[in-house]
């Protein structure tokens, strides 16, 4: 029985991913914003119909990914033979109607802002414990807080060109993106550091910055090419 433990804990985490990926999707059509000539009126209007046809289809995927999640609960919870959870889902699905998956709602803090679905959000405390059941002794359970704060990290690297304007500042380089990072994050995050060495076999890695608690290394790139439509971006990475 451990194989099929193992192959539901995966397909779970797998579509637990997806959701999550395309919440961050909804995430960067809040900070997408026009970057050719406002006196443009009919480009200006093309991006915008683009970007909302984009944003319709992000929602519809919301709302199959979340029919998908709730159907597999629903199906793993039945073979373990967890009643309480297969009444939770029929619960959950009275609650919220189909109609209501594709919807999300923006949330903000002091510190970060975002986009939530609520329907997800209740599912994840039932796909949180399959997952512990599912998994091996040796897999920890879903740490909520540090997933939380990664997501605040994430959405804080997507804000980076958003800052930029904000800031009345026109990057011409990486170091320009960089100062900016440094800035802000040295704000957010307690132990956000400059100094971070990544030791492999034949030569090390220096980022350009990390957050050891969150086990995050940040690489900071400038893209100048007027076809990207945010311009500067940043790669994350965990060890």
């Amino acid at each position: 029985m451990s194989y099929i433990n193992a192959a539901i804990a995966a397909d779970l985490k797998q579509l637990g991913a997806r959701i999550e990926r395309l919440l961050v999707d909804l995430e960067h059509f809040d900070l997408a914003y026009f970057s050719g000539d406002d006196s443009d009126s009919d480009a200006k209007q093309r991006w915008e119909a683009q970007l909302d046809k984009e944003e319709h289809e992000t929602h519809e995927a919301l709302q199959s990914a979340l029919f998908t999640l709730e159907a597999r609960l629903g199906l793993y919870a039945d073979a373990l033979g967890l009643r309480d959870v297969s009444r939770r889902i029929v619960d959950w699905k009275e609650r919220w109607p189909h109609e209501s998956w594709a919807i999300t709602r923006h949330w903000a803090t002091s510190e970060a802002d975002g986009r939530e679905s609520r329907p997800y959000s209740e599912l994840q405390p039932i796909l949180d414990g399959l997952l512990v059941l599912t998994g091996t002794v040796e897999t920890p359970p879903p740490d909520p807080v540090l997933r939380k704060d990664r997501e605040r990290l994430e959405h804080a690297l997507r804000s980076l060109a958003k800052l930029c304007r904000d800031r009345n500042i026109k990057p011409s380089r990486e170091h320009d993106v960089q100062q900016v990072m440094h800035s802000h994050f040295e704000g957010m995050f307690d132990d956000y550091t400059r100094k971070v060495t990544i030791s492999k076999p034949l030569v090390s890695f220096a980022p350009d910055a990390g957050i050891p608690s969150l086990k995050a290394a940040i690489e900071c790139k400038f893209v100048g090419a007027e076809k990207v439509r945010t311009g500067p971006t940043s790669i994350l990475s965990s060890s």
